[in-house]
């Protein structure tokens, strides 16, 4: 070990000595610099280092004391008493207990008289790249205190994924997501507080992630595939927030994702989708239509469930480019005729669904009511209070259509136009 120092020291009655040192200290391993560190000099600093910092170089070193008479009595040192500046290099650092230790850390310390710093130029995460990473600990002189981890974690989305699903995080497994089994790739922004201690809950830990992925891919169930997707995600403690475009099963398609991670609200999951549906997108979603329904329709939906178990959607449908044509009724939409529609659709089992709470207006056109698909988008009961449309219909009805029974209807009101029936 080679060193430099030149200065003053003084030992004043009944106080701690005053230390007045500048010098210079040769690069060195960092277990050798942890021997030659006064435990009580910076406790706290020299504690993480010796926690989390395993391997490396330091140095060379810069040294500035500026300590007065009975500073060393006191909780803290000013900031202004030391200075001690050193680049890092070939480091291996931990972050977070249980992720992927950083590896072949580059960059410059500066520890001051109660706070720690350090900016990372360059490490590796196991296959990922980290850059612009920044460790800043204040208030050295507590117990476990609060430190702030930064850092640009950049490659396949893949190797993203499979760094946040290690526990104390685990966010895909949570989601049912297998990392190896998502294409593209991602840049992560890390910002982490965490408490200078060995035995950390993910409690302990403030998370706040941000995620920007391209080309991302992956297979949301046995039927549904997103691909071509770019999506920006925000993760904290509490709440994941994201959106993007992609399509899904070959239909472009706009989506938001908010879920909530510690709320007792009934549903968890709110997934928003806006894109326009023609015969061949719906069929490519195996989304059961009306066989009396043809052409596009601009659908705007919120799926509501429990991570990506989905009971319920509410929807909202520009039907102007669309064609309906109902025969008993003699109702007939051409397309451009202006007409939009809301509802809520309750997913069941095996595939059929409910739509209530459904209000369908246009000019001189407005229905309201209720209705069951079947699994193969046969119409098996509806309930319509109010149906009005053209000059000569005004009416409710009433369908039951059991499976492979004669359908039973029940028409009501002022008059409907029978001419096709």
């Amino acid at each position: 070990l080679n060193a430099e120092f030149e200065g003053t020291t003084s030992f004043p009655e009944d106080m701690t000595p005053a230390i007045y040192v500048t010098g210079s200290i040769d690069r060195l391993a960092v277990e050798d610099l942890l021997r030659v560190w006064p435990t009580d000099l910076a406790g706290g600093a020299r504690s993480w280092m010796a926690d989390n910092i395993f391997e490396g170089f330091i140095g060379p070193l810069g040294l500035a004391t500026d300590i007065g008479p009975g500073m060393l009595s006191q909780d803290a040192l000013p900031e202004e008493a030391l200075a001690l500046v050193f680049p890092v290099d070939g480091v291996t650092a931990n972050y977070m207990t249980g992720l992927t230790l950083m590896t072949e850390l580059k960059g410059d310390a500066l520890l001051s008289g109660n706070t720690f710093q350090m900016s990372v130029s360059e490490a590796n995460i196991g296959p990922l790249s980290a850059s612009a990473g920044e460790v800043f600990i204040p208030n050295l002189h507590t117990s476990d205190p609060p430190g702030d981890i930064r850092a640009i974690v950049s490659g396949s989305t893949a190797d993203v994924l499979t760094l946040i699903d290690m526990e104390p995080l685990g966010y895909p497994t949570r989601f049912n997501v297998e990392p190896t089994d998502v294409d593209g790739q991602a840049e992560v922004g890390l910002d982490l507080t965490i408490p200078m201690r060995r035995d950390l809950d993910v409690d302990d830990v403030r998370i706040a992630i941000t995620v920007n992925a391209t080309g991302l891919g992956m297979q949301l169930s046995e039927t549904r595939t997103l691909s071509n997707a770019r999506a920006q995600y925000f993760v904290d403690n509490d709440h994941l927030t994201g959106e993007g475009t992609g399509d899904l099963n070959g239909v472009p398609l706009m989506f938001t994702w908010e879920e909530n991670f510690s709320s007792g609200d009934y549903y968890s999951t709110r997934v928003g989708v806006r894109g326009t549906l023609d015969e061949g997108g719906r069929e490519r979603l195996r989304l059961v239509t009306p066989d009396w329904m043809s052409g596009p329709i601009a659908v705007s939906a919120t799926f509501l469930g429990n991570e990506f178990d989905f009971e319920s959607a509410e929807v909202r449908a520009d039907l102007t480019a669309a064609q309906a044509d109902i025969d008993l009724i003699n109702f007939v939409k051409e397309p451009g005729e202006r007409v939009s529609g809301v509802g809520k659709i309750d997913f069941l089992d095996g595939g059929a669904v409910t739509i209530s709470d459904m209000h369908i207006e246009g000019l001189g056109t407005e229905i309201l009511g209720e209705f069951a698909l079947d699994d193969a988008g046969r119409l098996i009961s509806a309930s319509f209070p109010i149906v009005r449309f053209g000059e000569n219909s005004n009416f409710g009805l009433e369908l039951d259509a059991p499976n492979e029974q004669i359908p039973s209807w029940r028409l009501y009101g002022h008059a409907m136009d029978a001419t096709r029936i």
